[in-house]
């Protein structure tokens, strides 16, 4: 008994001014943690999505050397895609071409958007066609299994494409991990007018666009404009250069104009819910019974009741 008692006696705990200190500590580090990590997140996200842009780019070159040994432009003549094409431009004539697509859980969505800047000796236009499968289905189908081919069965977002058509190489690759944002920057060059560069400055200019609560979001970019190019040989500097952006309507299919998140039809239901399926212009949850058969033209198995 003697032994055990002495030996409690030794024992001693910690006083309250050291659990303070170590709280004290504790909290420090807990702060310094909670400052650091979101930029640890940040920097993984902006270097992940770095590497999306860095795929599609070398996808897209790979389709490139494709084109440039058979000598086929047909997947970017957009003016040879229009119902009344222009006769002053050709495939000869093809100067530039931005290409938008989007994949959605490793399958790429239905619509390629082709943008072709057309030069002749007097003008320059820029020529815009939709490639689906249902709009020039044959050369989507041609261009949309390239484009897969490249790609692994992960991806998800928006891809722009921004291709040298004269030199067939990629100039740039601007990727949104939200596949309805767009925000790039466009830098013109001094001396060429006519060339310009889309896409991010540096590191520091994404980091910007990450941090903009309103337009901001998950970028990917490659390659930087800052990796082939310097201050100089641009007509407005970096810091100048104001943002382009837009939010792309994500359902333009239910007819009345409106995106996901409005009620264009001032029905009291967001454009996303309003189909028409029976294509008369009126989305079927107003749909009426114009031909008073009875039957809401909604459920009509022709097109016009």
């Amino acid at each position: 008994m003697n032994y055990s008692h002495k030996r409690l006696k030794k024992l001693k705990a910690f006083t309250l001014v050291e659990l303070i200190i170590v709280m004290g500590i504790i909290a420090i580090l807990a702060s310094i943690v909670s400052l650091t990590v979101p930029g640890f997140i940040r920097d993984a996200n902006m270097q992940s999505n770095n590497a999306q842009a860095q795929l599609a780019y070398t996808a897209m070159q790979d389709v490139l050397i494709q084109f440039e040994i058979k000598q086929d432009n047909e997947c970017f003549d957009t003016n040879a895609m229009q119902t009344a094409p222009d006769a002053n431009f050709t495939d000869e004539n093809i100067l530039y071409v931005s290409v938008v697509y989007i994949f959605r859980d490793g399958q790429l969505h239905d619509e390629i958007e082709v943008t072709t800047t057309y030069r002749n000796a007097s003008t320059k236009n820029a020529i815009g066609a939709v490639l689906s499968p249902t709009s020039n289905p044959d050369i989507y189908e041609k261009l949309s299994k390239l484009i897969r081919d490249g790609f692994g069965s992960s991806m998800h977002g928006r891809f722009e494409v921004f291709i040298d058509y004269e030199n067939y190489t990629v100039d740039s690759v601007v990727y949104a991990n939200n596949e309805f944002k767009r925000y790039e920057y466009i830098f013109t060059l001094s001396e060429d007018n006519d060339k310009v560069f889309r896409g991010c400055w540096d590191i520091a200019m994404q980091e910007s666009i990450y941090k903009d609560p309103v337009r901001g979001a998950p970028m990917g970019f490659y390659p930087f404009v800052s990796n082939y190019l310097t201050i100089d040989d641009l007509l407005i500097p970096p810091d100048e250069v104001e943002p382009v952006t837009s939010d792309p309507d994500p359902d333009p299919g239910d007819g009345d104009g409106g995106d996901d998140d409005t009620d264009t039809d001032g029905d009291g239901i967001k454009d996303k819910d309003d189909d028409d399926d029976d294509n008369d212009g009126i989305p079927d949850d107003i749909d009426t019974d114009d031909d008073g058969d009875g039957t809401p033209d909604v459920d009509e198995e022709d097109a016009t009741p």
